[in-house]
């Protein structure tokens, strides 16, 4: 088995062991396509804090993913993609691929 593949199955494994969740991922290139539902590894940690008139900005949401369970569609180039994950909806906002398959998708929350 090739190392790509080992890292693929180490992947798929954590993200079923640490609690992955449906994904609902979506894009504006195609009209009228469907969307596509993903397992990913959701994170949301605070993303604003104000500490004695100091402002702090963190990453704020994102969500690991294998770019293969998208299929045919691709966040470095699709046009305004989204991710709903929880009933919540975000932007995506930038893409940080591991290189070997996987990327963290930088979320920015949208508004209802």
């Amino acid at each position: 088995m090739s190392f790509a593949a080992l890292l693929a199955a180490a992947d798929r494994a954590v993200i079923t062991i640490a609690g992955g969740e449906a994904v609902t991922y979506a894009s504006d290139t195609f009209s009228g396509a469907p969307s596509v539902i993903i397992t990913g590894l959701f994170s949301s940690p605070d993303v604003h804090v104000t500490v004695e008139g100091a402002s702090v900005q963190s990453d704020g949401p994102s969500v690991f993913i294998r770019l293969t369970d998208l299929g045919t569609l691709n966040p470095d180039s699709d046009a305004n993609p989204t991710v709903t994950v929880s009933g919540a909806t975000y932007s995506v906002r930038d893409v940080v691929k591991d290189g070997e398959g996987g990327a963290l998708l930088k979320l920015t929350e949208r508004d209802s």
